[in-house]
């Protein structure tokens, strides 16, 4: 993979980068990279970027949103106390 594109922000981070840095330690998961970049090529250093910590502390911080781009507002409607009613 090259890059990764996302569309919406702030970045909110990866629950299972979280559990398989956590979980497996900087001596397995140093064997682990090495594993899946023997395997597909591709680069595997980039994946401790995907946990939750690093967004919040690290990417988000660093990483402005354009003046250019306006966030979406969802709203939503409480059928119960709408005053539509349905015939």
């Amino acid at each position: 993979m090259r890059s990764l594109v996302t569309v919406a922000t702030p970045h909110r981070g990866s629950a299972l980068a979280d559990y398989i840095i956590d979980g497996i330690g900087p001596v397995h998961l140093a064997r682990l990279y090495r594993l899946w970049e023997q395997s597909t090529g591709w680069e595997a250093a980039a994946f401790a970027q995907l946990t939750r910590r690093y967004m919040e502390d690290e990417f988000n911080p660093k990483t402005k949103d354009s003046p250019r781009y306006v966030p979406a507002i969802l709203s939503t409607v409480d059928e119960t106390n709408s005053s539509r009613r349905d015939r």
